[in-house]
């Protein structure tokens, strides 16, 4: 709950040796938006090639369908 996110920004990126997409849309953005590659956290810790989905691509409804949301969450969590 106290988690505030950051915007990527063209300094993060160049601070950086190596960069971990949680999921293959952010990948995806960080290749478009400043130019370089990224690998997936799935790929780091697993050797699988895929992302990890977002809560609104898992429960569309997340918004008004919390205990789903929730448990989605902590599902990602407990992986990581």
């Amino acid at each position: 709950t106290n988690h505030t996110s950051r915007l990527l920004t063209q300094d993060i990126v160049e601070s950086t040796d190596l960069i971990v997409a949680m999921g293959t849309n952010h990948r995806d953005f960080i290749r478009e938006n400043f130019g370089r590659e990224s690998v997936l956290f799935m790929e780091v810790c697993c050797g699988i090639s895929e992302g990890l989905p977002d809560v609104d691509e898992v429960v569309p409804d997340y918004k008004n369908n919390r205990p789903a949301a929730t448990a989605h969450i902590n599902k990602i969590i407990d992986l990581i």
